[in-house]
């Protein structure tokens, strides 16, 4: 007889109602030092790597073409997971930036390879989520705009040990809290 694990389909092991906001006020015990953008709670055995050579972003096309933003990017890695998240200031409305990013990913991976897409609330704000499987690997990106930044949480791990870390992942994106840009203690 087949595990619980090897019964549920991929998307069983997300919220079912699209909310990863937690309560107000729970955040983490990690706050980006690069720009003060973000704050979240790193699941236990993940190490952070700083991105401080990659702070600045030059906007090449679209709204604010021209310009050199902020941005912020960490990597959290555990064994064979790796959970991206970067935040910078942004320019464009959020629909046509997920919309970039799922148009993205299909070009990369495949339109088979994306399991699902869909809105989502995260920190109390509407957010896209995409999950995707290619190669052994699970995929799950979620995207959204908050306090004029763009957050960006890539979440990437073999697709057979996604169900045994769903929780952590969920957990970390209940964590996430997103710092308005004007109020940012590091913002320039």
């Amino acid at each position: 007889m087949p595990s619980l694990s090897e019964t549920k389909q991929p998307t069983d092991w997300l919220p079912a109602d699209g909310i990863y906001s937690a309560a107000e006020g729970s955040g983490g015990s990690y706050r980006d030092p690069i720009h003060g953008f973000f704050e979240l709670q790193p699941p236990a055995g993940f190490q952070i790597v700083e991105k401080r050579d990659k702070s600045r972003l030059a906007i090449t096309q679209g709204p604010g073409a021209g310009t050199t933003v902020p941005r912020s990017w960490i990597v959290l890695r555990a064994e064979n997971t790796d959970i991206g998240v970067i935040a910078r200031t942004t320019f464009s409305p959020f629909e046509d930036d997920f919309q970039v990013v799922l148009n993205g990913l299909r070009e990369k991976l495949g339109s088979a390879a994306i399991d699902r897409h869909r809105f989502i609330t995260i920190d109390g704000v509407k957010g896209g989520e995409i999950l995707a499987t290619a190669q052994n690997m699970r995929i799950l990106a979620i995207k959204y705009k908050k306090g004029g930044l763009d957050h960006a949480i890539t979440i990437t791990c073999p697709a057979a040990e996604f169900p045994k870390r769903a929780e952590t992942f969920v957990g970390l994106l209940r964590s996430y809290r997103g710092l308005d840009a004007q109020h940012s203690a590091r913002s320039p």
